[in-house]
Order: structure tokens, then C-alpha cells, then sequence
């Protein structure tokens, strides 16, 4: 709905059906669509502030394999026993906490084998954009095209578009690259108008 920070990058999304979803303030629950994802920010007012959301509260059982049952047909919701889950911990899940906690300046002593510490970014330049083509057709539908560039040795992730300075809305890009083309609509949807005006 745009309520979210400038600067905030979509690093990955899952949509899964079915799920338990909260259909008030907290005491209805239906079976809904939901998505999650996982998020990083960096905060850009000169405080080096860093966030990182993993979109989930189960994050820490790809880090270790002791956890509660995941098995719908064992599962007790009222158990506080631990098992340790014969899979064990997700490498890639792992390696990926390594690489934000070390972007974030927080540098472990030790290393289990088989992760590495990659080396701390020394992109600091922010990127570039602008507009190709903006366009507001009857009906508040606003399309728009631009492009991107990093110059300080990294790729455009994400691009952001807002027409208020308050709301950013994330656009589509073509490709991840130093170099990048974007797209953007909004207002085809009725969920889209009802929360903002476009300009």
C-alpha cells in the first residue's frame, strides 16, 4: 500500500494459499493468500541505521536444527518440547545471516566450516535515475518508465517510485544490473486507488 520506507529492498517474496490470517484487530482468523518477504534497509539519513527482516518468525530454524515439531499431524500447539530436526540447519540460510551480520559490522571470532565472511561493501555511492515516460490516463491510471544506474561498483536492486515523498511504491525492473530499465503501474487495481491518490 506505499506505506513503506525509502530505500527498503524486496530481496526475496513467497505467496502461499491457505493460511491463517487475522481478519480484524486480533480475534477473527480465517484461511487467506498471504505473502511474506524478506527485506533489508539501510537508512539513509546519516546514520547508517540497518535493518533486516526475514519475513518470517521461523528464520532461526534454518539456523539450527533444534526447534518444535513441524509436522501437522504431531504437531501440539499447547508442546514446548524441542526436537532436533534430522535435516539440520539450511546452509544457504545460514551463509546469508553470515553475510548481513557482517555488512552490518558485526564479525564473528569463529566460523563454522564450510561459511565464509565476505569482505565488507565498499559501495557507498547511491544510484541514479530518472523518468522516460510518464503518463496519467482517465480513471487515475498512472504508467511510467525510467531508468537506473549504480556507478559506485554495484547493480540496481530495486526501484522505488513515490509522488509524495512519503509513500514508495516498487516498481518492476527488466534486469539487475549496473544498468537498469523500470516500469511502473498503479490504479488498475481497485486496492491500488484506495490506498493513494496518483498525482
Amino acid at each position: 500500500n506505499g506505506w513503506r520506507p525509502a530505500g527498503l529492498q524486496t530481496l526475496a517474496t513467497t505467496t502461499v494459499d491457505n493460511v491463517q490470517g487475522i481478519m480484524d484487530w486480533g480475534s477473527t482468523f480465517d484461511s487467506v493468500t498471504a505473502t511474506h518477504s524478506l527485506v533489508l534497509h539501510r537508512r539513509g539519513n546519516g546514520t547508517g541505521a540497518f535493518v533486516f527482516g526475514s519475513g518470517t518468525v521461523q528464520w532461526a530454524w534454518g539456523l539450527d536444527s533444534h526447534h518444535d515439531v513441524n509436522d501437522p499431524q504431531r504437531a501440539n500447539k499447547y508442546n514446548i518440547r524441542v526436537a532436533a530436526d534430522p535435516r539440520g540447519g539450511c546452509p544457504e540460510v545460514k551463509q546469508l545471516t553470515v553475510n548481513i551480520l557482517g555488512d552490518m559490522g558485526v564479525v564473528p571470532a569463529t566460523l563454522e566450516p564450510g561459511y565464509s565472511l565476505p569482505p565488507p561493501s565498499t559501495d557507498v555511492q547511491p544510484p541514479t535515475g530518472g523518468l522516460h515516460e510518464l503518463a496519467v490516463s482517465e480513471g487515475s491510471r498512472v504508467e511510467a518508465s525510467g531508468w537506473a544506474a549504480d556507478g559506485g561498483g554495484g547493480v540496481v536492486a530495486a526501484v522505488e517510485v513515490s509522488w509524495d515523498g512519503s509513500r514508495y511504491h516498487p516498481a518492476e525492473l527488466e534486469t539487475v544490473d549496473a544498468d537498469a530499465e523500470w516500469r511502473f503501474q498503479w490504479g488498475a487495481l481497485a486496492w491500488e486507488r484506495a490506498h493513494g491518490d496518483p498525482p
